[in-house]
């Protein structure tokens, strides 16, 4: 299928809901910023602290997702903690040690859940080694598809590509299967 394009632009490509993940969490903590800033809270520090976070966050996810994705979750942790402050209300559960209190914003535990969640693969990339058996599968595939591609070669050229050690694998093994061919005929 041939690509539209509109006097050489190519449309930008649809956005679907998938595209729209990693952005889940920057977008609530966002919602959290507006809403706070709606209240009046402009001059409190913790929640300019959370805004220039977010943005550094955000950006950083706008241009390379992975790594901006990875930054967002210490900014969720930073307003866990309290050291900024992402929504006007903020239901806290804590720990209290003689003086010292520790206070966990539950809101932004829930939002950090969801940003693992939605964020699964960049937290725990998954990399699985091909068994034998599927490296082997692929190996056929791509000697049929040499074997195709070599079919109206004559047998000098192909025990060249079987003698050059430039080729790769398969187009080598194409090239010897199909000269075993030719002397069985």
């Amino acid at each position: 299928m041939k690509e539209q394009t509109l006097g050489g632009y190519t449309p930008a490509p649809k956005l679907q809901f998938h595209d729209l993940l990693p952005w889940t969490a920057p977008i609530l903590l966002w919602l959290g910023i507006f809403a706070c800033l709606l209240q009046g809270n402009t001059y409190d520090q913790r929640i300019l602290t959370g805004a220039a976070l977010l943005a550094v966050a955000t950006v950083i996810t706008f241009f390379r997702s992975e790594a901006g994705v990875l930054l967002t979750l210490p900014v969720i942790m930073a307003g866990i903690v309290g050291l900024a402050v992402f929504f006007p209300i903020q239901p806290t559960a804590g720990l209290e040690f003689g003086l010292f209190n520790l206070t966990f914003d539950l809101l932004l535990i829930f939002v950090a859940v969801i940003h693992f969640l939605t964020n699964r693969e960049t937290f725990l990339p998954v990399r699985t080694e091909p068994t034998p058996r599927q490296k082997e599968r692929e190996l056929r595939r791509a000697v049929a598809q040499y074997k195709q591609q070599f079919a109206r070669l004559d047998l000098p050229e192909l025990e060249h590509i079987a003698e050059d050690r430039r080729f790769l694998p398969a187009a080598v093994r194409a090239a010897r299967e199909l000269i075993e061919s030719f002397s069985h005929d």
